[in-house]
């Protein structure tokens, strides 16, 4: 439902809400486990601290590997910034008060949370792993094979406005309920 990652929400009152009091809100949704890259998300964030001191990184997740990540961004002293909100059902709003949607997974299906990201007006910086089809003008493909540094640096630049997106409402529109009801009763037929 685009609609749902439209909602006309107080981004200053969910940024208090969930503690962040940073220009920018890097955004983070999956589980904490392989798949999902956890490692390489701590470490570009490590990375991105170094060049910037103006970013906040909302972890909505939980895994097996949260003890692990914490421990990684305790030796960095960044663990202030990061701000793990484990399972939540309001992430629309969360996308909604966010800046950038980070998502280096190894591997995705489809990757439907990235659709999301870009109906609520995300720029999504993702690995060339995933679909491209889930690309509605909205993201930005790296390899993973980049070094986090490499992905700081990207994540920078698009936080500075050196990237522009532009998202194709039509493609958008593939993935509403709606299109897919059409869809369902044109076969139905």
């Amino acid at each position: 439902d685009i609609a749902h990652f439209r909602i006309d929400i107080d981004s200053k009152k969910k940024r208090q809400e969930i503690g962040t009091n940073q220009k920018y809100n890097i955004l983070t949704v999956g589980r904490i486990s392989p798949q999902k890259n956890p490692i390489l998300i701590a470490n570009i964030f490590v990375e991105l601290c170094k060049i910037r001191s103006d970013c906040d990184l909302i972890w909505v997740g939980i895994g097996e590997m949260e003890e692990s990540i914490r421990t990684i961004f305790e030796e960095q002293k960044v663990l202030n910034l990061v701000h793990f909100l484990g399972t939540r059902n309001d992430v629309n709003e969360l996308m909604e008060s966010s800046d950038l949607f980070l998502f280096p997974s190894l591997f995705e299906g489809l990757g439907i949370v990235v659709i999301e990201a870009q109906a609520a007006g995300l720029p999504c910086l993702i690995s060339n792993t995933i679909p491209t089809m889930v690309d509605c003008g909205g993201c930005e493909f790296h390899s993973l094979d980049d070094s986090p540094e490499q992905w700081a640096w990207y994540l920078n630049d698009i936080l500075d406005g050196k990237k522009k997106f532009n998202i194709d409402e039509e493609k958008l529109n593939k993935y509403s309920i709606e299109h897919m009801v059409e869809q369902m009763e044109s076969l139905f037929e």
